[in-house]
């Protein structure tokens, strides 16, 4: 299971596991399932639990991919 970081254009910080996504080389943005999800503050400590997160990259800033969360 790789864990990842999600920074979004508002400023909102998410931490999960991608499970699903679409890929259309046609497409200008891309979907995304996140699960195992977490909002959490910059220092990554978790705030709330998310069952599903679904995501687009079109609000997504940047991707960091993390070991061992």
């Amino acid at each position: 299971m790789e864990w990842a970081v999600f920074f979004l254009d508002d400023g909102s910080i998410y931490l999960g596991v991608i499970s699903a996504y679409r890929y259309d080389p046609d497409a200008d943005w891309q979907d995304f399932l996140v699960e195992e999800a977490y909002r959490v503050d910059e220092q990554l400590n978790r705030i709330y639990r998310i069952q599903k997160l679904y995501l687009n990259t079109k609000n997504v800033k940047r991707i960091e991919y993390v070991a061992g969360s």
